[in-house]
């Protein structure tokens, strides 16, 4: 099994922010962890940190440690007439928000999308 390893960075000077990313692939499964500035700033903290596991196109699985907040994301797609109609289910448990959505590509111009969101109460 070879892994590889990536390094990201990101910094906004009009922000003031930072954020790096280390993202290992094994297989067809990523590791990755996140940090933002606040990680570092004020010493080494779990603030800022996410860790998560995920197979491109088919699910995803983030811990947010300050948090202590699971979120999974699965994606699927399937052909309809011959159309890809692609779909996710995002779950986050300490919002208590489910969302799922889907969007037909008809041609490269067309695209017919719903999503459908529960158990918030931000409404329009």
């Amino acid at each position: 099994m070879a892994m590889k390893a990536s390094l990201k960075g990101k910094y906004d000077a009009d922000k003031t922010s930072g954020i790096g990313s280390l993202a290992f692939n094994a297989g067809d499964i990523k590791l990755r962890a996140t940090m933002t500035d606040a990680t570092l700033v004020a010493g080494p903290t779990l603030t800022g940190l996410s860790l998560a596991v995920e197979k491109p196109g088919s699910f995803m699985i983030e811990y947010n440690v300050p948090k202590k907040d699971v979120r999974f994301q699965f994606m699927n797609t399937i052909r309809i007439a011959e159309k890809p109609l692609n779909l996710t289910y995002i779950h986050s448990r300490a919002d208590n928000r489910t969302i799922v959505d889907g969007s037909l590509v008809i041609d490269s111009a067309n695209k017919l999308s719903a999503n459908h969101m529960v158990g918030t109460n931000n409404y329009f």
